[in-house]
């Protein structure tokens, strides 16, 4: 279950963004994922909200002019498994097979997840989305 969420550096980068949502897991101190209903939302002292894939996702696509599309194939009878990341004209902008491919859908969706955060992070102003503390 651990690897529907968010690494802890992600989840940081989510939090600056404006992300503040309830999540199902949270990032101690020793950077350590707790899991279970909890009630902790966005960064404090000593944790930080862990949102899963679906939810970062989710998040990037409504603060952005793009969503992640599967971009899946077969090659020499193995699966590969990518995700484009294109506008809502249906441009690509992030051609996933220019980054890598990998061999589970897990691995492919952080790695996109990871570019839709810099693509996103380029074209916002990031200051207007950080947590006051």
């Amino acid at each position: 279950m651990k690897n529907q969420f968010l690494s802890h550096e992600d989840s940081k980068q989510l939090r600056t963004m404006g992300f503040d949502e309830p999540c199902f897991g949270h990032y101690t101190i020793k950077k350590e994922l707790k899991l279970g209903i909890t009630d902790v939302q966005g960064e404090h002292a000593d944790q930080i909200s862990s949102p899963t894939l679906q939810q970062a996702i989710d998040f990037l696509e409504k603060v952005s002019e793009y969503y992640m599309v599967p971009h899946n194939t077969i090659k020499n009878n193995k699966k590969i498994y990518t995700y484009n990341i294109v506008d809502f004209k249906g441009d690509i902008i992030i051609d996933s097979f220019q980054i890598g491919t990998y061999s589970t859908p897990h691995e492919s969706k952080e790695s996109c997840i990871r570019e839709f955060i810099n693509l996103v992070k380029k074209n916002i102003k990031v200051e207007e989305y950080e947590c006051t503390k």
